[in-house]
């Protein structure tokens, strides 16, 4: 029996037909599988100061286990550019070195404006815990002090930046980390990427590690009032913008990484 020319671009038709349904169920089945695998990955469904000309959103990266829980804040100092840019390229490209909370510009406003705190605002890290009632910067210190409390990290890191020299030798340029204390898993992991970053750079730039975290700063009330440890990262503002946000990076997934490895 002949198949009319007609005939042959129905079966042709038909079996193309197949082959877009078969690839459409596929595409079905792995998304579904995705949406299993990441329920809350790269999600923005919670905010801080609702409402009002300080609302920030809270982005929540999970990857699915209930392995070491990160809360990472940028942007309390607006003029510290690098932990902002940071804190936004880990939403935006998925690092997922943990399940992590991330507040990437926590005083908003001082971040539109490119300033440490706008005039009408006191400093943001010298306002902590907050209060319910009070001044704006009060509230907003509250607001990002019950997230914290409310979530219930593993450890929180904080990113800032400053101009400093290095203590022994005035020639080199310093970053910094910050802690409460000399005990627990974050010292020890905070301590061997501070040995390994000085080892691996010997020029123009050191690191420096401190236990000074001032009053009414995000490091130092979160230590002590929520016993949760803080660790601040200060970058070199005098060094490029590219350098310190891959500082930050660098520091940041290594900190995670020997955390870790210490379980």
């Amino acid at each position: 029996m002949k198949i009319s020319g007609f005939g042959c671009f129905g079966v042709i038709y038909e079996m193309k037909d197949i082959k877009i349904r078969k690839h459409i169920y596929i595409l079905i089945i792995v998304i579904s599988i995705l949406v299993i695998i990441y329920p809350r990955y790269n999600v923005k469904d919670t905010y801080i100061m609702e409402g009002t000309r300080y609302e920030t959103p809270i982005y929540y990266l999970n990857h699915g286990n209930k392995g070491t829980k990160v809360f990472i804040v940028g942007g309390i100092h607006g003029n510290e550019i690098a932990g902002i840019e940071v804190a936004k390229k880990i939403v935006e490209e998925k690092y997922i070195w943990a399940n992590m909370v991330i507040i990437p510009m926590a005083s908003i406003e001082a971040c539109r404006l490119e300033t440490r705190n706008p005039y009408y605002m006191m400093d943001l890290n010298r306002t902590f815990p907050g209060k319910k009632s009070g001044t704006d910067t009060e509230i907003l210190a509250y607001e990002i002090f019950r997230v914290i409390e409310l979530e219930k990290p593993d450890f929180v890191i904080d990113l800032h930046e400053w101009n400093r020299l290095h203590d022994e030798d005035s020639s080199l340029l310093t970053h910094g980390l910050i802690l409460s204390s000399v005990e627990g898993k974050l010292w020890k992991s905070a301590e061997k990427v501070y040995n390994e970053y000085n080892r691996l750079n010997d020029e123009e730039v050191k690191l420096s590690l401190n236990i000074s975290p001032p009053s009414g700063s995000l490091n130092k009330e979160i230590s002590e009032k929520l016993g949760i440890p803080v660790l601040t990262i200060e970058s070199n503002m005098d060094n490029s913008l590219q350098e310190r946000i891959d500082f930050h990076i660098y520091i940041i997934e290594n900190i995670i990484k020997n955390y870790e490895m210490d379980d």
